[in-house]
């Protein structure tokens, strides 16, 4: 395995380049294609891609496929977290994005492991691409997302993904409930456009961005929620991957340092969960304008 120690810092930079790419490309494509099948390709992509960088022996080529796994991960992340959103209650949200939070946040304690344990680089990347193997679990328990079935017109593929969730959770739904929710949906569609809804494609799904874009700045409060989402996620990245790339720095046991940072994640991340469930929902339902 060719050493590539010396340009850490590309490497990194390879691959939040990746990140980037991957989100603008999964959006669009999960509204196009469905979600299911948008994570599905990005899984398989991610599998083989992560395999692949054990063996590649080319920095160029290192940094390309740096660059796809990335990509892939974080698009497969991102439309995922919309299709769970999209499929669990309202008042359960919050805790299941918790539960993914803290799968990302053992995952990053197991890379820590990796380091400690496997001290080369070759078994290393090896050891993160068999981590990804359970993954593999998602061709057969993921399914399509309800609510973009319903967009889109086919209410009973929808319809059946109820019935398949409501069985899987042993509870009983009623058909009477189903041709509500499949009326209310009918409702929506009709009251639009037919191919803005039924035909997406990259550049009416473009235009559809632009045009949401065009809202938010036109409108004072839509441009106050949009700020004051995206100062948060900024200084939180900065914070969290400043100081995870920078651990090299500092004179004390890294693993050590990495396992104890995770530990505290997840005690923070569960107590905001708490308060998100019975503080800010409650403040948000009751004062939001």
């Amino acid at each position: 395995m060719f050493y590539f120690f010396y340009c850490f810092q590309y490497i990194q930079n390879t691959y939040f380049g990746g990140v980037i790419i991957g989100n603008l490309i999964g959006g669009p494509a999960s509204d196009i294609f469905g979600r299911r099948p948008t994570i599905l390709t990005f899984t398989l992509i991610l599998l083989i891609v992560s395999h692949s960088l054990a063996f590649i022996d080319n920095y160029t080529g290192y940094l390309i496929a740096r660059c796809i796994v990335g990509g892939s991960a974080h698009a497969i992340f991102a439309v995922l977290s919309v299709s769970i959103i999209e499929i669990v209650p309202i008042d359960k949200r919050s805790s299941t994005m918790t539960v993914l939070q803290i799968g990302w946040i053992i995952g990053n304690g197991a890379l820590a492991g990796l380091g400690f344990f496997l001290k080369n680089i070759f078994d290393i990347q090896l050891g993160i691409a068999l981590i990804n193997i359970p993954m593999v679990c998602f061709f057969f328990c993921i399914p399509e997302s309800p609510r973009w079935l319903l967009v889109i017109g086919q209410q009973e593929k929808a319809q059946q993904i109820f019935r398949d969730i409501a069985k899987w959770n042993r509870a009983d739904m009623s058909e009477e409930f189903l041709d509500e929710v499949t009326d209310a949906w009918t409702d929506v569609i009709s009251s639009q456009d037919t191919d803005e809804v039924t035909e997406v494609t990259f550049k009416s799904h473009f235009r559809s961005t632009v045009d949401q874009i065009k809202l938010i700045i036109g409108s004072p409060i839509a441009c106050q929620r949009f700020f004051l989402c995206i100062f948060p996620w900024f200084v939180a990245g900065l914070a969290y991957y400043g100081i995870f790339l920078s651990v090299k720095l500092v004179k004390v046991d890294k693993y050590m340092l990495v396992l104890v940072a995770c530990l505290s994640e997840i005690v923070v991340v569960s107590l905001v969960n708490w308060i998100a469930n019975q503080v800010i929902t409650h403040f948000y339902c009751k004062y939001s304008v």
